[in-house]
């Protein structure tokens, strides 16, 4: 969905609101997919001739386990709030992206938000061992793999230190 910054400048009269809702097939999120359809809320207001858009949603997304492997949901929340005028839809230094036209994407924002929201490492817990890296068995479920192999190539190096 397109916000025409220009014309609601023009013709505003109250603020408005705005649902997005990003779907769950959109290939942007690499390394994790959303559990069921994200809806993100937008709010825009002219306030001392600045336009003011926040947004806020609840994302769950599924993921693995960086360390074992094991599948992984997680939910976390949006909110954010952008502060812009008229001269920065000209600006290339705004943080936010319009067109040339004055528009601006709320699609595109709601998914670089929830991108910049998304943890960066997905864990089935804090404490968790991961994979065995000799059989890979999680480590949780235990393994008979020796803990400190030695190489044979440098056995002898430890005949020579004991």
């Amino acid at each position: 969905m397109l916000l025409d910054v220009k014309k609601f400048y023009s013709t505003y009269i109250e603020p408005k609101s705005y649902v997005i809702e990003v779907k769950t097939d959109v290939d942007s999120f690499e390394g994790f997919t959303l559990q069921t359809p994200a809806c993100v809320a937008f709010e825009v207001k002219l306030v001392d001739d600045m336009c003011h858009l926040s947004l806020s949603g609840d994302v769950t997304v599924n993921s693995e386990c960086a360390r074992c492997l094991k599948p992984v949901s997680e939910s976390f929340s949006l909110s954010n709030k952008y502060v812009f005028g008229l001269s920065d839809l000209q600006n290339p230094d705004c943080e936010l992206t319009f067109t040339e036209g004055g528009k601006l994407d709320l699609n595109e924002l709601a998914v670089t938000e929830i991108l910049g929201c998304a943890p960066l490492v997905f864990l089935c817990s804090e404490n968790c061992k991961g994979l065995c890296q000799y059989c890979g068995k999680p480590k949780a479920q235990g393994c008979s793999c020796e803990q400190n192999p030695v190489d044979e190539r440098l056995a002898i190096l430890k005949q020579l230190l004991s």
